[in-house]
């Protein structure tokens, strides 16, 4: 066997291999076996038809293809592990050609990207300590005893609409623009609490105060970004009519209370609160930490990541997009207008230099991720993998029977980045510092920034 691999510029290599013919009379012969169980010839079993016959029937270019798949496939990893090569997609088959003396290939590799890794132990951190002035065993109390006190219908001739209220209303919306019907904008006799839950703030102030039996009418712009584009940016009016109105009054706190919880008595669901008040604290205090320790940790890995494989990524989140953005069109359709007489064809995408700087953030942060994962031997057993999957299959409702051996090889690269990630908090150096504006901004921008290119955060 001969071996020339050539590097490339932008992270390719180009590999060219040619099998002896030991090899490649294996692989040949492996192929007429396996071809001559499926081949029928009067006057001959299953298994025992002669090998012209077989070349003659089956042909010889499907059985040399075949062959030649069965040499990659016994061969080509184990080479590709000798040369020591990190391999960033699979290798692509360029050329091949049986000769005399056995089989000549080339293949296109597309290598992982040299990643120089910053400092990532003991990673100095300086981080504001939460303030949650309504995370405390009174606010928290105040709020069971709203939430567990009955509805109490209001007396329609006198009751208006006021926060935390719940309204039985009918509404239609219609464009400003045009007056025509918002798409899935009109209901009747819905329930639904006056907060900020359920409505626009400024939709709130607009019906605070209203009466039962009282015809009105609010207005709200949906945002630039909205799912449905001829929505975007639209001001909407839409006509209310309430027809009813529900209000608590909170329960007394005291042992009755903690009881309609499942707690012993009041002392049992002050105890428990504290311990969730902790726990709440501490998950902040870990989410802190993890996106100060990432994001310095990136500021001091560099990568020179290729234009192609930018592409590649930026193209596939455009097409991700697409396609859900066709899917809630479709889930619309029946309510607007539109021109289906090129609904197949596929638009060119264009990238801009936005979608390809996003996609070198996603790609930086995946590949120094990985690097720290193989320094720190970082791996996932299989109790580990069961659980990631058993939760997969839970939140998308996923049948077993359609849990495929990719999706599985996904979530146990993504439990090694998870892991990756918590060990940068584990060995950082952290000092809680008292929240104020200043480092509260900076904070939500890195927990913004480093939203839009990984989701654990």
């Amino acid at each position: 066997m001969k071996i020339e691999l050539e590097q490339l510029p932008e992270s390719r290599a180009k590999m060219a291999i040619q099998f002896g013919t030991d090899q490649t009379s294996k692989a040949y012969s492996n192929a007429l076996k396996e071809a001559s169980k499926s081949v029928q010839v009067p006057g001959f079993r299953p298994g025992q038809v002669p090998k012209d016959m077989i070349e003659k029937q089956v042909g010889i270019e499907r059985l040399q293809a075949h062959a030649l798949e069965l040499v990659l496939t016994e061969h080509l990893n184990k080479i590709i592990a000798e040369k020591g090569l990190d391999l960033i997609s699979r290798p692509e088959l360029q050329d091949y050609l049986f000769v005399q003396d056995g089989l000549k290939v080339t293949v296109a590799l597309e290598l992982r990207p040299s990643v120089k890794l910053g400092n990532y132990k003991g990673l100095v951190l300086t981080i504001p300590k939460p303030k949650l002035p309504e995370l405390t065993s009174d606010k928290l109390l105040e709020k069971l005893a709203r939430d567990l006190a009955p509805w109490e219908e209001q007396d329609a001739s006198s009751a208006v609409a006021a926060r935390e209220d719940k309204l039985i209303l009918d509404f239609k919306g219609r464009l400003k623009a045009t007056s025509e019907p918002v798409p899935d904008s009109s209901a009747e006799d819905m329930e639904a609490v006056l907060n900020e839950e359920t409505f626009p703030t400024n939709v709130i102030e607009q019906m605070l105060g209203k009466s039962c039996n009282e015809d009105f009418e609010v207005s709200t712009t949906f945002p630039a970004d909205h799912n449905l584009a001829e929505l975007a940016g639209q001001e909407a009016i839409f006509a209310v009519h309430i027809k009813q109105i529900a209000r608590k009054s909170a329960l007394p706190i005291d042992d009755e209370l903690a009881t309609k919880t499942g707690r012993k008595d009041l002392a049992d669901l002050n105890q428990a609160l504290a311990g969730e008040i902790t726990k709440t604290v501490n998950a902040v205090e870990d989410l802190r930490l993890r996106a100060f320790a990432l994001d310095q940790f990136l500021q001091e890995t560099s990568i020179e990541i290729p234009l192609w494989l930018k592409e590649r990524d930026a193209n596939r989140l455009k097409e991700i997009a697409e396609q859900q953005e066709g899917e809630e069109e479709h889930v619309h359709g029946e309510n607007c207008n539109h021109d289906h007489d090129h609904e197949d064809e596929k638009p060119e995408i264009i990238l801009t230099e936005e979608d390809l700087a996003l996609s070198e953030r996603r790609l930086h942060l995946q590949l120094a991720l990985t690097e720290i994962a193989k320094e720190e031997k970082i791996s996932v057993n299989q109790q580990e993998l069961q659980g990631a999957v058993a939760a997969y299959m839970r939140a998308t409702e996923l049948p077993k029977e359609n849990v495929t051996q990719e999706l599985v090889s996904f979530l146990a690269e993504d439990l090694v980045l998870r892991k990756a990630i918590a060990l940068l908090g584990i060995e950082a150096k952290p000092t809680f510092v008292e929240e104020d504006e200043t480092n509260l901004k900076v904070l939500q921008e890195k927990i913004e920034s480093l939203r839009q290119i990984c989701p654990y955060f």
